[in-house]
């Protein structure tokens, strides 16, 4: 799930990992908590207003939060950069990103399944760079359509066992564009 609103980052002037949720943001993550439900384990990246989003949910199931430096914000992602000697297209270097970002959103989920196993219902707390790759990786993993993208206040539920559905959008959308 990507946190809940925090404001206009442009306008915090201190440490981007101390910035909290706003009032819309903790009604964001009630509301979210309350779509989600009881899960086993909560995975966050260790920004505050990540940690902020899931506390309703780690409150109603009784966990603890677990703390990942492999779920920050992409700006975090620095293994493409060897490449940066060759002059490379924008529009590449933004894909060798988001692939370096995959490869640790791939390490996460093999932890979690390690520590947690197959079953376990499991909430991850990312950034709004990271959490769209989350839902393409399920998508193309399972030969589904890509879900309704998650806003603010959603997330995407990804089931392995709902082979008509394995992934959904629950909670906050983003509105479809219209078909002008």
């Amino acid at each position: 799930m990507p946190h809940a609103d925090a404001g206009d980052r442009t306008k915090w002037t201190s440490d981007q990992d101390l910035r909290p949720l706003t009032d819309l943001g903790r009604a964001q993550a009630t509301m979210l908590a309350a779509a989600v439900g009881r899960v086993d384990a909560i995975v966050s990246s260790p920004a505050r207003r990540c940690v902020e989003t899931v506390e309703p949910i780690a409150a109603a199931s009784g966990a603890e939060i677990e703390l990942d430096e492999d779920l920050r914000e992409l700006t975090y992602v620095t293994e493409h950069e060897s490449w940066d000697a060759w002059t490379l297209d924008p529009q590449w270097r933004a894909q060798l990103l988001a692939a370096a970002g995959l490869g640790r959103a791939i390490r996460t989920l093999a932890r979690i399944e390690e520590s947690v196993g197959a079953g376990g219902r499991v909430a991850i707390s990312a950034h709004g760079d990271l959490v769209p790759l989350f839902g393409l990786l399920a998508a193309g993993y399972f030969r589904v359509p890509a879900p309704v993208p998650a806003a603010r206040g959603g997330c995407y539920e990804i089931d392995p066992t709902n082979a008509s559905r394995p992934i959904r959008t629950l909670g906050a959308l983003v509105p479809r564009p219209d078909p002008a």
